[in-house]
């Protein structure tokens, strides 16, 4: 997140003595020290309401609020001084306090509502200020906060707005601080993509300008971004070195952006088999985001740490997280499940389940400790049966989704050598730039060359990439990545759907050219709905 970096500028009648004042808290947030800014400008906004020096207790007031709002415990405190200083601010047409206000609100609002369109909205209005003005650092924060509601939500989309702050940061009369920044959306957006090789110059050269500039604030956020691009190149020994590296700035950083690393390097620990490591990193990430009021993790965080308990045999604590995990999902998720993918459990389930346990919860407190053993077998007994029942649900849920992609794949199976139905208005060569990458595809597979780069099936079709692109998003309704993708997704379900091959995931993802077992694992899902493993099962029995 990159709400602790107000880049907020000045004007050109800003007093000189402003003017100090404003770079010297600039300096104190760009490295981490919230506490001298807000013991600082709480004291100069005091002071210059006393003598009636408006410009400089609105200015003082932004910092005040810009700090409340990273700082443990303190993030109401951020919503009560932005309110205060809104109006003003708005009202005086200076750009700069306008446009960190639009950033102190959306950040409020993504921390302890987890409302993106509202976050969004505050973002959007300060980036339109910054491209109105001119004020180029200004919008390079704005863009990389827009993005970071894109990476929260795991959605790739958010990648024209990387490429805006990308395009608008690589200049050299940037500061490299600002550099920096600008660096770190597309790394974000590369990696959702599956494309972590690509993202690691870009994080490469984030890591090294923050080194450069002392940006600490910053080492939190590009070591987790540098860990994920060597978890998916198979190198663990390194993330996990990232991970923790980056857990060692924590205290410099905004606690979502914390939560996001220890839910993160959970990951990566119960991947290696490391399930209490795993819990403990999990209840880590909890605690910062319970005592900061962030709700931005929280989801994920509950319902991963009480899976993890289950699966290790302690039954209790799972039934806690899991009350935490329902009530959670109940209050917030269910409100803007538009936000959210589909829930595991249907609320009505929710409800039904949510109000046994808490029954159970409250009777535990007054049993002795053999009614108490009782009071377990009824709750695990309920667990068992409630996990039976979602996983019967699941199973149908699968079969559909096994029946779904199959039937669209059939739909989409058209011979190499006819013409695709089309608008007669696109030009013709236009259409044979198609069909010659179709026919790559479909009779040389070239989809199965790791190297497969955009700019090299434009070379083989004996064009450029724009035409390319266009050709594909024309042709085939879908960006260049999908259509690939859709190609060895579709190779892969026939390879599991049959019983008589039984190659490993990973040799298959290597086969069908993917960089690691990750990215196919994610390509697999997003294309079908389930990974590779239970779409095996359901087609096969294996």
């Amino acid at each position: 997140m990159k709400e602790s970096l107000s880049g907020i500028g000045t004007d050109r009648d800003t007093p000189s003595s402003l003017d100090s004042m404003i770079r010297m808290w600039n300096g104190y947030i760009m490295t981490g020290s919230h506490d001298s800014t807000l013991i600082s400008a709480r004291k100069v906004m005091t002071d210059a309401l006393d003598r009636g020096d408006s410009l400089t207790a609105l200015y003082a007031g932004i910092f005040t609020a810009q700090s409340f709002l990273v700082m443990e415990y303190m993030v109401d405190s951020a919503k009560f001084y932005a309110d205060k200083i809104e109006g003003y601010a708005r009202r005086s047409g200076i750009p700069s306090p306008i446009i960190a206000i639009d950033n102190i609100m959306a950040g409020w609002y993504l921390k302890t509502e987890l409302n993106y369109s509202k976050a969004l909205e505050f973002y959007l209005d300060g980036l339109n200020y910054a491209e109105r003005y001119n004020l180029v650092q200004n919008k390079i924060i704005m863009l990389a906060n827009i993005v970071t509601i894109f990476y929260l939500r795991r959605d790739d989309s958010g990648m024209d707005y990387a490429l805006q702050a990308f395009q608008a940061g690589n200049v050299d009369s940037m500061p490299d601080y600002t550099r920096c920044i600008s660096l770190i959306p597309i790394a974000q957006m590369l990696c959702l993509q599956g494309r972590q090789q690509e993202a690691h110059p870009y994080i490469s050269e984030a890591m090294r300008l923050a080194h450069k500039t002392h940006a600490v604030s910053a080492y939190t956020i590009i070591h987790s971004v540098f860990a994920e691009t060597c978890q998916a190149d198979g190198n663990m020994e390194e993330a996990e070195k990232h991970y923790l590296e980056g857990a060692r700035y924590i205290g410099y950083t905004d606690p979502g952006t914390a939560s996001l690393l220890f839910l993160k390097y959970g990951d990566l620990l119960q991947e290696l088999g490391r399930t209490d490591e795993a819990i403990h990193s999990y209840r880590k990430g909890l605690e910062l985001s319970g005592d900061n009021k962030n709700m931005e993790f929280q989801y994920e965080l509950l319902y991963k740490t009480s899976l993890l308990y289950y699966k290790s045999g302690d039954k209790q604590q799972s039934l806690e997280y899991s009350l935490q995990y329902m009530t959670y999902s109940d209050s917030i998720i269910r409100k803007k499940e538009h936000d959210f993918n589909r829930l595991i459990l249907h609320n009505s389930h929710i409800e039904h389940e949510k109000e046994i346990l808490q029954k159970e919860v409250e009777k535990q407190k007054a049993d002795t400790m053999a009614s108490t053993a009782i009071f377990l077998s009824i709750i695990l007994l309920s667990i068992c049966s409630f996990v039976f029942s979602l996983y019967r649900k699941q199973l149908k849920t699968y079969r559909a989704l096994v029946a779904q992609h199959l039937a669209a794949k059939d739909k989409h199976k058209e011979p190499a050598d006819t013409e695709p139905t089309h608008d007669k208005s696109i030009p013709q060569n236009r259409k044979d730039i198609f069909l010659k990458a179709e026919a790559l595809m479909i009779r040389e597979k070239a989809y199965r060359h790791k190297d497969i780069t955009q700019e090299k099936l434009a070379a083989m079709t004996g064009t450029n990439r724009t035409y390319l692109s266009q050709a594909i998003n024309e042709y085939a309704g879908m960006s260049y990545n999908s259509w690939i993708n859709m190609y060895r997704i579709s190779e892969a379900t026939d390879i599991l759907s049959d019983p008589s091959n039984s190659i490993s995931l990973k040799q298959l993802a290597d086969n069908l050219g993917y960089n690691s077992i990750s990215v196919f694992h994610r390509a697999f899902l997003k294309g079908t709905g389930m990974t590779p493993a239970v779409w095996r099962k359901e087609k096969c029995g294996q």
